[in-house]
């Protein structure tokens, strides 16, 4: 098992993704208003937006996640 000490650690980097995702799709959500974008087009842009932000964020700095991810999916 993992030591309660070194949970944060653990999480850590995945957790600063989230973090980036977030503030991107608050940034982009506050754009969208101003623009007058309706809700269900502004949904799916943030959706969208956050994925990408979070993939290109595990691309770069956990790419071991990916390799993870490889590995459930064959089996």
């Amino acid at each position: 098992g993992l030591p309660l000490s070194a949970f944060p650690r653990a999480i850590g980097r995945y957790a600063l993704g989230a973090l980036l995702m977030c503030a991107v799709v608050v940034a982009a959500r506050a754009g969208l208003l101003v623009l007058g974008v309706p809700a269900t087009a502004r949904l799916v842009i943030m959706v969208v937006i956050g994925a990408g932000t979070y993939a290109g964020y595990v691309a770069l700095r956990a790419p071991d996640l990916i390799g993870e991810l490889r590995s459930l999916r064959s089996g």
